[in-house]
């Protein structure tokens, strides 16, 4: 009985053992099969209602997030208006920095547009800090104001009176060498100006703009705006000028030039048997420039002509300048001015 208990159980253990790594994969095939079949169920099933659940979740965080404040910080233009009879001296604040709080929203809407300027009417003022208050700034509801910098503006204001002032015309730069500036005029040569009383007190001319010289060696003429100051030009607000460029005179000495004796037309001489006392002269040159440094010096020549009465008396003879080419529009001294000539033996013949 035993012997047959055994045989069968040995005989039934090997089937179990074999059946069983069959069972686990079965069974982990199910689960992954059951997994996927709920993942499917999860993004499938009522695709459209979950697809509107999600939107309506994604604005619900965005417009949470949106009611959230924020502080901006734009600047604001500043404009102003007075009455003819009185001049604001005080300096101009053209614009203001603000800051403002409001949701994120209101913010970037506000950051998309620009804010409109404040105007002040100075005619109703009188002189002081004028606070600049949350009135004056135009904001869209729902966006508060929070500081202003500057916080307030000073005022301060005189009696505007006019007054004919000078015309002065400025340069700059130096013409090309050998040139300079001559005269300068404008016309008009006064412009009417109106302003604080107690600035034109103290005022007397109007500046042109620069003009520039530099390199020139032509004149300029042209009209020239006036610059711009403190107070209002009534008349035109450009001049017509003339400013005039002309060449530089300069003086140039020569080296000691030896003096020539040369015959006067039709006489006979030999010049050998005469010397010139004194027998050197110096030159100086006036004139432009540039017309000097064209001068070769070389061809420079000093003399004086010998004529028939030179050979009875030693009269002081005027000394003369030859130059090549012919000098023009320069001018020129000789010293001396006057030689004499003196009779000298002949070398003896040989």
């Amino acid at each position: 009985m035993s012997e047959s208990k055994k045989s069968s159980d040995s005989l039934v253990e090997p089937a179990v053992r074999e059946r069983t790594p069959t069972t686990t994969r079965e069974e982990s095939q199910g689960v992954a099969t059951t997994i996927r079949k709920l993942g499917h169920r999860a993004f499938v099933e009522n695709a459209a209602l979950k697809f509107v659940a999600l939107v309506l979740a994604l604005t619900v965080f965005v417009l949470v997030h949106s009611d959230e404040n924020e502080v901006y910080h734009p600047w604001v233009s500043v404009t102003y208006s007075q009455e003819d009879e009185r001049v604001m001296v005080s300096k101009r604040v053209d614009q203001v920095q603000i800051s403002v709080r409001g949701t994120r929203r209101r913010i970037k809407r506000l950051q998309k547009q620009r804010l409109e300027s404040i105007h002040i009417d100075a005619s109703r003022l009188s002189n002081g800090d004028l606070l600049l208050e949350p009135s004056m700034f135009n904001l869209p509801e729902g966006v508060e104001l929070i500081s202003v910098n500057p916080p307030s503006i000073h005022l301060e204001f005189d009696e505007r009176d006019e007054k004919l002032l000078t015309v002065e015309i400025d340069t700059i730069g130096l013409p090309a060498r050998g040139f300079r500036m001559g005269g300068a005029t404008s016309r008009p040569t006064q412009v009417r100006v109106s302003g604080a009383r107690k600035a034109l007190a103290s005022v007397n001319a109007i500046t042109t703009e620069q003009i520039n010289l530099t390199g020139r060696t032509l004149p300029f003429e042209g009209a020239v705006t006036l610059l711009p100051r403190e107070f209002e030009i009534l008349d035109a607000p450009s001049v017509n000028v003339s400013v005039q460029i002309v060449e530089e005179l300069e003086a140039r000495k020569l080296e000691a030039k030896k003096i020539e004796l040369r015959p006067a037309d039709g006489l006979n001489v030999d010049l050998r048997g005469f010397t010139i006392k004194p027998g050197t002269a110096l030159v100086t040159m006036y004139g432009a420039v540039h017309a000097l440094e064209a001068i070769d010096a070389d061809k420079v020549q000093v003399f004086v002509k010998m004529t028939a009465n030179d050979l009875m008396q030693g009269a002081p003879r005027r000394l003369e300048l030859h130059v090549e080419p012919m000098l023009s529009d320069i001018g020129y001294r000789i010293d001396p001015k006057f030689v004499m000539l003196e009779a000298a033996p002949l070398p003896e013949a040989p």
